[in-house]
């Protein structure tokens, strides 16, 4: 109900809407006394997916995994599930010697990623409010009534623009070694230049929605939150050139997003990626706002604090 929407947020939001403009509302994480916070596993698990993209773009190992990566049938998602897995296990994994009882360790314990400690990141000021925003979707390919902006019927409360939060970086140097880690300068480095292609890969494309560049993308190091985007999530762009890459990842994705032709009684792509994404899959950029402005959604920047 449009109550528990307020009582969710910080802010006094007035969302107006019926059954078919709110079907979802994904609130901030929150302490026992209503704080918000975001959790140390967030931040940690953005910077994973940045350090698992250098390790697959540098690795010896690039050509072997792109091959089995491009072979793997569309429909067959469990198999792409178990490369990802198996990609991971090979760049970070080498601390995998004998444990408990002798055995292999082939969990966490194995990882260099055990050198990063991060605790949760809590509001410097309290008083901040949020603010709950509409997810909306930029495409690249206009509808109907000629718009390039889809509003969909899901909001998430989010940090206002600007909004500082402090959390703990603690690394163990020896453990992150093997990825040219010993600071956390360093660390920010390797995220930021992930980060920046994402980046460069999305304006390459969105080039003419001028609106949500506006200077605070160059200054971005760290995607983070939900509804950021696949292009943010994945390592298959580290694996092969962008041309290639993108013809495996649209014919996944309209293998993976499909809905029912009752005309031939079968099941059909739901988007259409194979036909439209011409430059980039999936083809949006993910933004989110309320009636006045639209911001591009899970830009941070990390700095540090002596």
């Amino acid at each position: 109900t449009m109550a528990e929407v307020e009582k969710c947020s910080l802010v006094k939001t007035k969302i107006g809407s019926d059954k078919k403009d709110l079907n979802d509302l994904h609130p901030f994480m929150r302490h026992p006394d209503g704080t918000v916070y975001i959790p140390g596993s967030s931040i940690k698990g953005a910077m994973r997916t940045a350090l698992l993209f250098s390790e697959v773009k540098n690795s010896a190992q690039r050509q072997t995994w792109w091959n089995s990566f491009k072979n793997i049938p569309p429909y067959k998602k469990k198999e792409f599930s178990k490369l990802a897995k198996q990609i991971e296990q090979d760049c970070f994994h080498i601390y995998n010697g004998a444990g408990d009882r002798a055995r292999k360790i082939i969990d966490a314990r194995a990882s260099v990623l055990r050198g990063i400690r991060i605790s949760d990141a809590r509001m410097v000021e309290q008083k901040c409010m949020t603010e709950v925003y509409r997810k909306c979707d930029v495409s690249l390919h206009k509808s109907k009534n000629g718009d390039v902006l889809k509003m969909l019927p899901l909001y998430r409360e989010c940090a206002a623009v600007e909004t500082k939060f402090r959390c703990t970086i603690t690394l163990e140097k020896e453990y992150l070694r093997p990825l040219g880690i010993d600071s956390v300068a360093g660390l920010l480095k390797h995220v930021e230049a992930f980060v920046q292609q994402i980046i460069g890969m999305e304006k390459s494309v969105f080039a003419e929605n001028g609106e949500y560049w506006n200077g605070m993308e160059d200054m971005a190091n760290l995607f983070l939150g939900g509804g950021t985007g696949l292009l943010t999530k994945t390592v298959a762009y580290a694996l092969a050139p962008q041309p290639e890459v993108l013809r495996v990842v649209r014919e996944y994705l309209d293998s993976f997003f499909t809905t029912y032709d009752r005309r031939t009684k079968s099941k059909k792509a739901a988007h259409d990626h194979c036909v439209l994404d011409n430059q980039l899959s999936p083809r949006t950029l993910k933004v989110a706002g309320n009636l006045h402005h639209q911001y591009h959604m899970g830009l941070c920047r990390l700095e540090m604090v002596q």
